[in-house]
């Protein structure tokens, strides 16, 4: 142990500390998650409509201007996110719980207390079934010739997947 350097951790000390079920709710990861959103929605929304180019547009810009920017803030996330505390090292996740009240799970239940992960969680049935019954779905109305039912399915389940 006299080998270490100063800033290592202490192995006592970091067994010790609770760790946290959730991850990090960050500005950056919020910011992730509603440009995101906004992206697939207008692209929908736009498209449905009508207009033809509009959509291309919206897809240029967020994939070149906006994805070059979120790259670069990510590469701050992970080597200087001391830069821009707000933004990459504090935890929104309580602020969102406070808001979404009772609506949401309360995080003090014991099956999150656990070290261990189960094998089978409510939310790995969600995702599982979600996406069978999407799949389905779009089979069923693909085959009977509706051909926007399936391009918007994969639309709205390709934007609630990518922000989830």
């Amino acid at each position: 142990m006299d080998n270490l350097p100063d800033y290592a951790p202490d192995p006592q000390k970091s067994r010790s500390l609770p760790v946290p079920w959730y991850p990090k709710v960050t500005g950056y990861r919020l910011l992730v998650i509603v440009l995101t959103a906004a992206f697939g929605l207008s692209k929908a929304l736009v498209s449905y409509n009508g207009r033809t180019f509009v959509p291309i547009t919206i897809e240029w810009v967020y994939g070149v201007v906006v994805s070059l920017a979120l790259y670069w803030l990510g590469l701050y996330e992970t080597t200087y996110p001391e830069l821009f505390p707000r933004l990459f090292e504090k935890d929104y996740a309580k602020a969102i719980r406070r808001g979404l009240g009772s609506w949401y799970l309360s995080p003090t239940t014991d099956w999150q207390k656990r070290r261990s992960p189960a094998l089978l969680t409510p939310y790995r049935v969600l995702v599982t079934g979600s996406v069978v019954g999407l799949g389905l779905t779009k089979a069923v109305f693909a085959y009977a010739g509706y051909s926007t039912v399936p391009t918007t399915l994969d639309w709205v389940s390709g934007t609630f997947a990518s922000i989830g």
